[in-house]
């Protein structure tokens, strides 16, 4: 006789089909522009590709100032409504680029960039501080990297297939969201909350008072400075990667085929996914933040291969392509979904993820802002295959001192009593 399967078990495959299907949408509005290709179209004696990505992801990086605060605190009533306000915004700023002249576009896309980047602390909220949160939330950020590839598929077929003009093809791909997010939504204010049993598990999940964010910040910063340094150049090397892929093939004189990108997202997608569903299968909290920390030493150590046998011309591009997205992604996945949520149920903290994530990304996305900005300034050529080999070189050195650092700030509650 088959067994049926638990309510828990139906509420954490649904949970994780709306909630993929809200960031899949986000990213349809938040990624057409990186693949646009902008060639000989300058601003102020400046790349305008490179400004508008800039101008996006200044947008970005402030939304994640702001999300400190503000995702920590928002009740759950609001978490709904905030995502559709945001979401129409930003797609409304997309319909402003497509009309505005070149300088108006830079300052709809900052708008665009701010609108979007709350969403993923909003999201979270609805999967966190439960049994199954590291399976859906790893299940979710696979939408980092199939999404991104998808969004940037359909908008290459767009210009070069469909002949639709670089300023419209934002905002049409953008309406692909629609749907997704609507369901999505629709989806997770119909699934229950965390259940008793996993509320003393993981500890309870609430919005977070000035206080409260300042108390976890004490209690936890040995440990949450060096994994946010680390997380700082992780996030360049990642968005490097992932706003300047169609440039890095143009470079390497690859042809940017629409299909391209979406095939090689999909294989470094079943590769982290068979990765990190082992991490996500541990039960003790302590156990798994001991696995993760193996996990980002892992990444660098791929990272520091890979790119030695692309420089000597050992794999092919679209191999080396798979490559750092596989390492990128199986250090970059947990720190969105898994790393942050085990932390604070080792710690037994009552709080959010989403103040941690948010915490951490401000200083991500700045540096990668700083990056984008000095290179566009100081070199009006860029190599983007050069600095993502040069950030690479970076992050694998970087990498084993700050865990090691990370390690010590954890020794005592990684060797305790069982957790």
């Amino acid at each position: 006789m088959l067994r049926q399967p638990s309510q828990t078990t139906v509420t954490s495959v649904l949970l994780g089909i709306a909630s993929f299907a809200v960031y899949v949408g986000m990213y349809f509005v938040r990624k057409p522009i990186t693949a646009l290709d902008y060639q000989g179209v300058e601003i102020s004696g400046l790349s305008f590709k490179v400004a508008v990505v800039v101008a996006q992801i200044l947008g970005y990086t402030a939304s994640k100032f702001i999300g400190i605060k503000s995702v920590s605190s928002t009740n759950a009533e609001r978490r709904s409504v905030m995502i559709v306000i945001l979401t129409a915004s930003a797609i409304g700023f997309l319909l402003v680029f497509a009309l505005s002249s070149p300088v108006i576009g830079l300052v709809a896309m900052f708008l665009n960039g701010m609108s979007l980047g709350l969403i993923w602390g909003l999201l979270f909220a609805f999967v966190e501080g439960r049994n199954s949160t590291d399976m859906i939330g790893i299940f979710l950020s696979t939408s980092f990297i199939l999404a991104s590839g998808a969004a940037k598929s359909v908008t290459v077929y767009l210009t070069s297939v469909v002949d639709v003009p670089n300023s419209w093809a934002p905002l049409l791909t953008s309406f692909c969201a629609v749907p997704l997010i609507g369901f999505g939504l629709w989806l997770l204010n119909r699934l229950p909350p965390p259940s008793e049993e996993e509320r003393h598990s993981r500890s309870i999940r609430r919005a977070m008072s000035g206080e409260d964010r300042a108390a976890m910040l004490r209690k936890m910063s040995l440990t949450i400075v060096p994994l946010t340094l680390l997380y700082v150049v992780l996030t360049v090397y990642r968005d490097t990667r992932d706003s300047f892929m169609v440039d890095i093939f143009h470079e390497l004189r690859l042809p940017a085929d629409p299909a391209l990108f979406a095939r090689l997202e999909i294989v470094v997608t079943v590769i982290v996914l068979a990765i990190l569903v082992f991490v996500a299968l541990i039960k003790q909290h302590r156990n798994a933040v001991r696995t993760q920390l193996l996990l980002l030493l892992s990444s660098a150590v791929l990272v520091g291969v890979s790119s030695v046998l692309f420089y000597k011309n050992s794999i092919t591009p679209e191999a080396w392509m798979v490559l750092t997205g596989v390492s990128t992604y199986i250090a970059y996945i947990p720190f969105n979904s898994m790393l942050f949520e085990r932390l604070i149920a080792l710690y037994q903290l009552e709080g959010t993820v989403g103040f941690l994530m948010y915490f951490a990304d401000s200083f991500g996305y700045l540096a990668s802002c700083t990056l984008y900005i000095s290179a566009s300034f100081f070199d009006t050529s860029i190599d983007w295959t050069g600095v993502f080999l040069r950030t690479g070189q970076i992050y694998v050195v970087a990498a084993p001192i700050l865990l090691f650092i990370a390690f010590i700030g954890l020794r005592r509650v990684l060797w305790g009593t069982d957790v």
